[in-house]
């Protein structure tokens, strides 16, 4: 299904194209520009805006744009099951179910910023990381904590989270450079594995398969000549051996981080900006042969990318 379409933020207008033939099948007008999306289980899309932090629904169907009404600041949206989706607040965490266009729960931690979500369909729990040094998980059955794990070695700085399985949970740090995985199994949770990076920064992790996982990275940095260069490292994290590189020079390309995304175990897909043109580039690599194709696409100033 993330071969079918783009969905792009670009400017004020949320616009999708079909991959196959790179046409532009319909833009829709936004009262103000857009930061992120996630697409839900009914198809719709939830759009998060920059400026206000107001949230709203996008049918790619219909092409209809309609506001969530909901007050306040939102750090970030999770999809869940039954088109409901996870709203992260200052201080808690609501369940919003837009068919009802009502707040259906509230989840608290201990009154600190939730930093990020994710949602695991099978065990119908939400990890979310708090304050840095702590990851929450609930059930969305009983809406009550379970777990909270903390690293015996400090804090954990968990910038993202990723369920590998029902009882595997990744937790990607920036700051610290390193990704932990953590076995999860009823109320209890454990440090398998510990991979630290030798990086200058981690701008995002895609996992492949169950031993595997690409890491879209930040290997130099050149402050005088204002340009780094990218990577793209796939790690086996459970033996923390790296298995190949794909390298770009940001001199003159650049790889938008927010469009990384895993199609199958052996391929991933993103969007290649040439600095000097500015044209996007849609690109399919092939980690296992370490060979890539692209395809041209039109995109201007695009924001956070969506593939359905």
């Amino acid at each position: 299904p993330l071969t079918e379409q783009i969905v792009a933020i670009c400017n004020a207008r949320i616009n999708v194209w079909e991959i196959r033939s790179g046409n532009l099948k319909s833009s829709t007008k936004l009262v103000s520009r857009g930061s992120s999306l996630s697409l839900l289980t009914c198809g719709q899309i939830v759009l998060r805006m920059a400026f206000n932090d107001e949230i709203m629904l996008f049918n790619p169907e219909t092409e209809e744009v309609k506001k969530v009404n909901i007050d306040g600041d939102v750090f970030s949206i999770e999809p869940l099951s039954n088109s409901q989706f996870a709203i992260a607040r200052k201080q808690c965490i609501q369940v919003y179910n837009p068919k009802r266009s009502s707040i259906e729960f509230m989840m608290r931690g201990n009154n600190e910023p939730v930093f990020t979500m994710k949602y695991i369909e099978e065990n119908n729990q939400l990890a979310a990381s708090f304050n840095n040094d702590s990851i929450k998980i609930w059930s969305l059955v009983s809406t009550k904590c379970i777990i909270t794990i903390k690293s015996s070695k400090g804090k954990i700085h968990a910038d993202q989270l990723l369920w590998n399985s029902p009882d595997q949970l990744i937790s990607i740090s920036k700051v610290l450079k390193q990704i932990m995985v953590w076995e999860v199994i009823g109320k209890s949770y454990k440090e398998l594995s510990k991979l630290e990076c030798n990086l200058c920064y981690i701008e995002k992790l895609v996992i492949l398969s169950n031993d595997k996982l690409a890491i879209l990275c930040v290997s130099q940095c050149y402050q005088q000549a204002f340009y780094y260069n990218q990577e793209i490292r796939v790690y086996n994290y459970k033996s923390h051996k790296q298995i190949v590189v794909k390298a770009v020079n940001s001199a003159s390309q650049r790889i938008d981080a927010g469009s990384l995304v895993k199609l199958s175990d052996e391929k991933l897909v993103y969007l290649l900006i040439d600095m000097s043109t500015q044209e996007r580039l849609l690109t399919f690599w092939n980690h296992l042969e370490n060979c890539d194709f692209s395809l041209p696409f039109t995109l201007e100033n695009p924001g956070h990318l969506l593939f359905y």
